[in-house]
């Protein structure tokens, strides 16, 4: 959830008054992200931190999610992608509406690169079989053939067009990953899952600090 990148519609800007609650002034930009449904069954909202004046609408990233215990309700709480804000920063910035709730914010901290454990020189993808530059790969191969890799990239990226003939499983990690299927692009981000079909015409643009890992029906190292 953390490190996604949304775009939130502002219905509250800051300085403005809850619609039912008048003495209650909103510190911060509050609105909700069209097309993602919370679980109240509305379109999910969010408070923007770091915007120090009112906005219309605003595209950050997802630092936190404040999940209340006695309420149907979720928050999800954005900021600018240069900006960062400890749990304790949060609280003071939200309290003036989730005092009336009880509540953790939950931040899931993300690592920034793969434990050594998994980075077994013996598992690493030959340079000759990487499809992309800038990038360091890892795999493990099951007994039946089909393996697993995972990936990170150091610079920003681009993946050469290809396809294999076997189906392919992917979920972005950390980052941004902006997959190219059959010339329609999907930007995944951390969470995003997709399944390639066997022979799709795939290729990608990748941010620098991306991981994501792979499940391939094949032999993709050799």
């Amino acid at each position: 959830m953390t490190g996604r990148k949304v775009k939130v519609t502002v219905d509250r800007p800051l300085g403005s008054c809850h619609p039912k609650y008048k003495d209650m002034v909103y510190p911060v930009n509050y609105g909700y992200i069209a097309g993602i449904i919370a679980p109240d069954g509305e379109e999910q909202d969010a408070y923007i931190l770091g915007v120090d004046h009112p906005v219309d609408e605003f595209t950050g990233k997802v630092i936190a999610v404040i999940r209340r215990s006695d309420d149907v309700e979720e928050k999800w709480v954005v900021c600018p992608e240069n900006m960062s804000f400890t749990a304790e920063e949060i609280e003071q910035q939200v309290c003036f509406t989730e005092k009336y709730f009880a509540h953790e914010i939950i931040t899931e901290p993300r690592l920034e690169t793969f434990p050594d454990f998994m980075r077994s020189e013996k598992n690493i993808v030959p340079s000759d079989q990487q499809n992309t530059p800038h990038i360091e790969g890892y795999y493990y191969t099951g007994n039946d053939g089909s393996q697993m890799a995972f990936w990170e990239y150091s610079a920003d990226s681009e993946s050469k067009e290809h396809s294999h003939d076997y189906d392919e499983y992917m979920v972005c990690l950390s980052g941004e990953y902006a997959i190219i299927l059959d010339g329609k692009e999907t930007v995944l981000y951390p969470g995003d899952e997709m399944v390639i079909p066997k022979g799709t015409l795939q290729g990608a643009r990748v941010k620098k600090g991306t991981r994501t890992l792979h499940a391939f029906g094949g032999r993709r190292i050799k």
